[in-house]
């Protein structure tokens, strides 16, 4: 038997009378999302692709492979959810005798904010940026200014559409951004950075420089990530080294399937002593061996059709009496080892995303814990796993803050959902802001 994926021989089953074995070729996977970074191959000017290997279809790789497993879109919402809580908010910190108090600000004191987050849809914007960040490790924000060059406004943009510019060998920044929809296929005319122009799909945006906030006026692209060693361009997810589980999972259903879909559904081998249409006359024998097929079908097959029969007939042996013979065939469609190899790759993804199994409802040990012990998971992740990714998304309003000449005593945070016991609080939960 050939192995192949997408044309390429990956191997084959070699059986020598009673030996069986497996041969593949190399030992390094080849075309996997990611081996080496390396520096980029483009020219000055122009984008560098989203990593070496995987060529420009690294964030599309990713969703085909995110949105093909059960487990891994369902984690990364929630996680999500415990980033955003219940939205942006405002406080204030206050001392006294050097202890630090913070102190809930009413929005409707400080209508400037207020009017710039609504129009701004700013909770709905940092949601999506949210997700670009635990799915790709990087999101990308764009601010318009308005003509007293004033952050007017800012959108999320899909992390998928965004390119950096080789970086600039003087500065060593990089200086512009680029977004398309079609990766695939860029046309992009250096006389046409707006992309205006029909048939152009690559639009040129300068990015955000904090030195000088502005410079790109009208618009810039600032791109929120965080620091991976060696990675100067696009950071990495998380998870990315649970890169092999995720596939190993995705692919198992699909090995069951097609097992139901191209396996032989007989449930039973019944025999039939040939000497059973002795009785009949010879030119009617195969008739009556069909009616008897088509007799039984009707008299084992039940009303949903749920077994099938084969018949079959045997002559006489000399140690053998004449009779029926009927024989159950066993019909395993459930393999134990690849269902033990499906539950451990759920507890690997989930332990790469840094989610308790029973906040991302995996049972464990064939239970979920207790309501307790959830509550526990869900405050220890709070306090250790949402600071530093909060922290990377209101850079964007800190830096709004300094550019619009807000109050700089005026703080944001991110207002959570503690859950709380029900003799403590009858609705089992209260706001509590995060900082």
């Amino acid at each position: 038997m050939i192995l192949s994926s997408n044309g390429e021989i990956l191997g084959g089953y070699i059986r020598y009378g009673s030996d069986d074995a497996l041969l593949t070729f190399g030992t390094v996977p080849k075309g996997d999302f990611l081996q080496s970074y390396g520096e980029p191959k483009t020219a000055e000017g122009r984008w560098v692709d989203w990593y070496d290997n995987g060529g420009n279809n690294f964030p599309n790789d990713i969703v085909r492979l995110l949105t093909a497993n059960n487990i891994n879109p369902n984690i990364l919402d929630t996680k999500r959810d415990f980033i955003v809580g219940n939205g942006i908010c405002l406080y204030k910190n206050e001392y006294t005798d050097g202890k630090r108090q913070t102190v809930l600000l009413d929005p409707q004191q400080y209508p400037y904010i207020t009017e710039w987050l609504r129009n701004s849809n700013f909770n709905e914007e940092a949601g999506k940026a949210t997700k670009d960040l635990l799915w790709f490790g990087n999101c990308f924000f764009e601010l318009v200014f308005d003509r007293a060059k004033r952050a007017h406004s800012f959108q999320h943009l899909d992390a998928t559409t965004v390119r950096a510019q080789v970086k600039n060998p003087k500065s060593g920044r990089i200086e512009n951004y680029f977004v398309s929809s079609n990766w695939a296929r860029p046309t992009y005319d250096e006389k046409d950075p707006s992309a205006k122009i029909e048939g152009n799909n690559v639009e040129r945006i300068a990015a955000y420089n904090p030195q000088n906030p502005t410079l790109g006026y009208p618009k810039c692209v600032m791109h929120i990530k965080d620091y991976v060693p060696a990675y100067p361009y696009y950071s990495l997810p998380s998870w990315y080294g649970a890169l092999n589980w995720i596939k190993l999972a995705n692919e198992i259903p699909m090995w069951h399937l097609r097992g139901i879909q191209n396996g032989y559904a007989i449930r039973w081998h019944i025999q039939v002593p040939e000497s059973y249409f002795d009785k009949f006359d010879p030119q009617k024998r195969a008739q009556a061996k069909e009616e008897l097929i088509l007799a039984m079908n009707s008299w084992l097959r039940g009303a949903e059709n749920a077994g099938k029969a084969f018949v079959s007939f045997v002559a006489k042996h000399a140690t053998e009496a004449d009779q029926f013979k009927i024989t159950a065939l066993d019909a395993e469609l459930n393999d134990e080892a690849f269902t033990a190899l499906f539950e451990q790759s759920n507890m690997a993804m989930t332990s790469a995303h840094g989610l308790h199994p029973d906040l991302a409802a995996i049972l464990t040990q064939g239970k979920l814990s207790s309501g307790s012990e959830m509550r526990n998971a869900y405050l220890i992740h709070l306090a250790l796993h949402t600071p530093h990714i909060r922290r990377m998304l209101l850079r964007v309003l800190e830096e709004v803050q300094k550019m619009n000449g807000w109050d700089t005593s005026v703080q944001f945070g991110f207002e959570n959902i503690e859950v709380t016991k029900l003799d403590e609080n009858p609705t089992a939960q209260q706001s509590v802001i995060a900082q």
